[in-house]
């Protein structure tokens, strides 16, 4: 029984069960099934980058510029769509290979310079934005085709098909962090950097492989955040990479690496979302929300500390406690 609640999926379950009674408690029409559908819908985009960035944080990285990339390739690709040179095929591809290349710039930055992961996003996010907002003057997209509306607002089988791309996105994460070798190397590189070298693997590819498919998953979620509106907006997603950092952490990733896996990150997506949307229902100001992402931080990342500390052998009480301890006999 105490492993089963040791697990951090039991957990995350169970905060998602009292949240949701509680707050059908208080508005019964939370947890219907059109209210609970919406809230995944809602988040999908959210929790296809979170995936992405489950990657990163477990080999000990972080990537603050999904916001702006998110942007960045909806305007790269809403251009080329645009143009009338996509179709529904070959616009998923745009959208997949500018992000890669946006995502590999980062990584190949933090792999050949050696700068901190968070320096090289931060600076990357401000060209991002800036290169954009320069471009663009601040302009929407508009007048892009019906096959990209039709992905925000369409459904199948009753679902709408931004879940059915988050269950895609997160299926071949799990599959390359799970069953494949690159996927050993990342959480190798993120539990012993030393030691995986000293094993041969090469920091270099890891590191560009995981920005690139944070890229790349961004670039996907592009589409899923866009396409309801059928327009692009060159200065939305500000601060969303909180709430992405935020929701992997939630999930149980760590931010010194080497633990972590897409099933609790899709776990702490829902249960922040349904919290979000809980906020919402309550009619609580938003500015809430922002409070709820700090404390979604900082709160599993100082039981991590703990937790690694106790681990090691390095934890112990304050010293106040220290007077407590019964005398040794002479």
């Amino acid at each position: 029984m105490k492993k089963i609640f040791a697990k951090r999926e039991t957990t995350l379950l169970l905060a998602i069960l009292i949240v949701a009674v509680i707050t059908t408690v208080i508005n019964p029409q939370f947890l219907t099934p059109f209210n609970i559908i919406n809230i995944i819908s809602t988040n999908a985009a959210n929790a296809i980058m979170a995936v992405g960035m489950t990657a990163v944080l477990i080999v000990g990285g972080i990537d603050i510029s999904v916001s702006a990339q998110l942007v960045t390739v909806g305007v790269l690709a809403g251009k080329l769509m645009q143009m009338q040179v996509l179709n529904i095929v070959t616009m998923f591809l745009a959208f997949f290979v500018i992000g890669s290349l946006l995502g590999a710039v980062n990584g190949t930055l933090v792999a050949r310079t050696n700068l901190p992961p968070i320096i090289v996003s931060l600076a990357m996010m401000n060209i991002f934005r800036g290169f954009i907002l320069d471009w663009t003057r601040g302009s929407w997209l508009m007048g892009l085709p019906k096959y990209f509306l039709s992905l925000g607002t369409g459904k199948w089988l009753g679902l709408p098909i931004s879940i059915y791309i988050l269950a895609a996105a997160a299926a071949a994460m799990h599959f390359i962090l799970r069953y494949t070798a690159i996927g050993r190397q990342i959480y190798a590189v993120g539990g012993n950097k030393t030691a995986a070298v000293r094993m041969g693997v090469s920091l270099s590819k890891v590191y560009i492989f995981v920005f690139a498919s944070l890229g790349a998953l961004t670039g996907i979620a592009a589409i899923v955040y866009f396409s309801p509106s059928g327009a692009i907006l060159p200065t939305a997603a500000n601060g969303l990479e909180m709430t992405i950092v935020a929701s992997v952490v939630l999930g149980g990733t760590s931010i010194n690496g080497g633990k972590g896996n897409v099933l609790s990150t899709l776990l702490g997506v829902l249960l922040l979302g349904l919290i979000q949307n809980a906020l919402v229902l309550a009619h609580v100001q938003a500015y809430w929300q922002n409070i709820l992402n700090g404390i979604c931080i900082v709160i599993p990342v100082i039981i991590d500390a703990v937790n690694t500390k106790r681990e090691q052998g390095e934890y112990r009480l304050p010293h106040i406690f220290d007077r407590m301890q019964p005398a040794k006999a002479d």
